[in-house]
């Protein structure tokens, strides 16, 4: 991988090189490698501190559930707690998506 990536730095200005970087496929490349360097450095320490990672995790899957909710209860205006069905579907979208 290291030899690909100085490859492509240490090519001269070229129509390839400029399709290389600039290609789609090429940038979610990048964006893997660093999320999975990111996500190994957090969760491959220890266990104490991947048991904190889980906790963090859970908070802020909460507050994206609770963000969600005010956030549509505020823009749309809808008196959301005396209607228990659009109460009940925008907690579950929102926890959906926050587990995605």
């Amino acid at each position: 991988m290291s030899n690909f990536l100085l490859f492509v730095c240490c090519a001269s200005r070229s129509q390839l090189r400029k399709r290389i970087l600039s290609s789609y496929s090429f940038n979610i490349f990048l964006i893997y490698v660093v999320y999975i360097q990111f996500f190994i450095k957090i969760f491959a320490v220890s266990i104490i501190q991947f048991r904190i990672s889980i906790y963090v995790l859970e908070k802020l899957r909460k507050f994206t559930i609770y963000f969600f909710y005010f956030t549509l209860k505020r823009s749309y205006s809808i008196n959301i707690s005396k209607n228990k069905r659009i109460c009940f579907v925008i907690k579950y979208v929102a926890n959906h998506f926050s587990r995605v």
